[in-house]
C-alpha cells in the first residue's frame, strides 16, 4: 500500500495486541517503502515531503501520557480518548496547557485528540461550535471524524441491535450545516497558517486567555471575548502595533497593553501580528 499509493501514515488499532518489535518492523518497512514511492513519483508534490512515516495507535482508554515503548517502536502518538467533549470553554485553556507541556517534554511525541469516532459519539451535538473550538485550537493533532464539520446526524441504524452503526451513516452532502462548516474552515485555516497553534509553547494568562509561540510565529487565543473590553496582550505585542483578529479578519491597534475589535464571532478571538 505504501509503495504503490504513497500512503504516509497508519492508525493502528488495539496496539497492545501486537508485540512492540513487530510494530517497529512495520514502521521501518513503511519508511523504506515511502522513500521508494517518493523516488518513483518525482512529479507528485508529496514526493517533496521529507517527514518520516507517521504512526498513531489506539490504546483505550489512553490519554496523553508518554509511552516510551511505543515511541521506540515508531509511534508518534497514541489516540487521546480523554479529550473533553462538552465544549466547555471555561476550562479548556488549562487542558491545552497540559498538552503543550507534554509536547515540550517529549520530542517527537504529542497528543492526538478527537471529539467523535466510529464507535463513540461523545461530543455534545447541541454545542458543536464550542466543541470544535476546543479541538481545533488544541496543541497536537486534531482528528476530525467525518461529518463533525458538517452536522452529520445519526442514521436509522441507531434502532438496530448494533447501534454503533448509526455513527457510520452516509455523509450528509445535501444537508450540510453551513454554520458549523464555516466554523471548522476558519479554525482549520488558522491552524494551517499558524503552526504555533498546534506545536507552539503555551503560556496561560488566565482561564480564558493564552499565548502560543513557535519560531517567530505567535498568537494570543482569547475565548469568550466581550465587546468593548480590551484583550490583554502586554508583553506579547508592541504598543501601537497593528494586529489582526484572525477569526473575524478585523484589525486593531495595541493601546495601553490591550487591543479590542469591533465585534467577535462564535466566542473566540485569535490574535496575530498583521502580515
Amino acid at each position: 500500500w505504501v509503495e504503490e499509493f504513497g500512503i504516509d501514515g497508519f492508525r493502528c488499532d488495539i496496539v497492545e495486541n501486537v508485540h512492540l518489535n513487530r510494530w517497529r518492523e512495520l514502521y521501518d518497512a513503511c519508511n523504506a517503502s515511502l522513500e521508494r514511492w517518493r523516488n518513483n513519483h518525482p512529479e507528485d508534490p508529496a514526493s517533496q515531503w521529507d517527514e518520516k512515516f507517521y504512526m498513531t495507535g489506539d490504546f483505550e482508554p489512553s490519554g496523553i501520557e508518554y509511552k516510551p515503548g511505543y515511541a521506540s517502536a515508531g509511534f508518534s502518538s497514541i489516540v487521546n480518548c480523554k479529550f473533553p467533549k462538552r465544549g466547555n470553554l471555561d476550562a479548556i485553556v488549562y487542558t491545552w496547557q497540559a498538552y503543550s507541556d507534554s509536547i515540550d517534554m517529549h520530542s517527537g511525541w504529542h497528543p492526538f485528540s478527537y471529539l467523535n469516532n466510529s464507535y463513540h459519539r461523545e461530543a455534545d451535538s447541541s454545542n458543536m461550535l464550542d466543541c470544535a473550538t476546543t479541538l481545533m485550537l488544541s496543541p497536537g493533532v486534531a482528528q476530525v471524524f467525518y461529518g463533525d464539520e458538517s452536522g452529520r446526524g445519526l442514521s436509522d441504524a441507531r434502532l438496530n441491535v448494533d447501534s454503533n452503526q448509526a455513527f457510520r451513516s452516509d455523509m450528509n452532502w445535501h444537508s450540510t450545516d453551513s454554520v458549523i462548516l464555516d466554523h471548522y474552515r476558519r479554525l482549520g485555516t488558522m491552524r494551517q497558517e499558524h503552526p504555533a497553534i498546534s506545536r507552539g509553547r503555551q503560556t496561560t494568562l488566565d482561564g480564558l486567555t493564552c499565548v502560543r509561540s513557535l519560531d517567530g510565529d505567535m498568537v494570543v487565543i482569547r475565548l469568550c471575548p466581550e465587546e468593548g473590553i480590551g484583550i490583554n496582550v502586554a508583553g506579547w505585542f508592541d504598543e501601537g502595533e497593528e494586529v489582526e483578529e484572525l477569526y473575524s479578519g478585523s484589525k486593531g491597534i495595541v493601546r495601553g497593553g490591550e487591543v479590542s475589535f469591533p465585534a467577535y464571532l462564535n466566542n473566540v478571538a485569535v490574535i496575530a501580528r498583521k502580515s
